[in-house]
């Protein structure tokens, strides 16, 4: 071997680690890891900003409605519970509603609450109104209006409007009576009435065979106090004899008119 002569210099390279420092793959995953977190994070923008443009809809709706804050019953309320007592017992909340929504004779708060005990059941959702809570739990606890009397009525659930009735509500009450075998005939009776207590329901039927031939006796009822004068309770009573009760619960200008004629076979359509 020529002692001038150089040897070849060793070689250190390493393909297959300079291939990995080099691989476009690395730069892929780096590019899509980077996308995904713009891409969460633009999620989260818009649902925050869906979430706020909802929110100031209802906002702006309710601002429109007049709105007025209400107390409601959070839990139920038994007859004979105190103030005192459901309020210990967080029965009671506050709620904002819209003028359209809100129930003659509600309360903001527990002080202007002028009786201190139920007089009724109160479920929750309810608005606090005065009715709700008297003197004692007795039957002399009723808020009656002074120049009105109160009396009780048995009224079927469809006939009630399927317990959708509250004390504090004003209801319409019809009559249909059968003046002639199979000639039905309804009208208003009472236009307007003010419900002062819904009782609990019974079972029990009446007496199957009733004056327009309506076989009720499996229909549960209910016993629904309602404030009226001396005339309207004796119009209630004979009405009772003569046929059917129903009531109809109004909206905001939906009272009934008692100007409408009756409704019978005759100009049914």
């Amino acid at each position: 071997m020529d002692p001038n002569s150089r040897l070849p210099e060793p070689n250190f390279r390493f393909p297959g680690l300079n291939r990995r420092r080099n691989s476009p793959m690395e730069g892929t995953m780096g590019r899509r890891t980077v996308l995904l977190i713009a891409a969460l994070v633009v999620a989260a923008l818009g649902t925050t900003m869906v979430f706020l443009y909802v929110n100031g809809v209802n906002d702006r709706a309710l601002d429109k409605q007049n709105p007025y804050k209400v107390l409601v019953a959070k839990k139920p309320i038994e007859p004979g519970t105190t103030v005192k007592e459901a309020d210990n017992a967080a029965s009671f909340g506050t709620k904002i509603i819209g003028k359209d929504a809100l129930v003659p004779d509600a309360v903001s708060a527990l002080s202007e609450l002028t009786g201190n005990v139920a007089t009724t059941w109160i479920y929750p959702g309810q608005q606090i109104i005065q009715p709700m809570f008297g003197e004692s739990a007795g039957s002399s606890s009723l808020a009656v209006p002074p120049d009105k009397v109160a009396m009780s009525i048995l009224m079927t659930d469809p006939a009630q409007i399927v317990g959708f009735v509250s004390a504090g509500d004003k209801v319409a009450i019809f009559l249909t009576t059968k003046p002639k075998p199979n000639q039905a005939q309804t009208r208003v009776l009472l236009p307007s009435v003010q419900v002062l207590a819904v009782g609990s329901k019974t079972g029990i039927p009446q007496d199957p065979a009733t004056t327009d031939g309506t076989d009720n006796t499996s229909a549960p009822k209910t016993i629904l106090t309602i404030a009226v004068d001396q005339t309207d309770y004796q119009r209630v009573l004979v009405a009772q004899q003569s046929g059917q009760l129903n009531l109809a619960l109004p909206g905001k200008n939906g009272t009934p008119s008692t100007d409408v004629p009756p409704t019978d076979q005759s100009n049914l359509f």
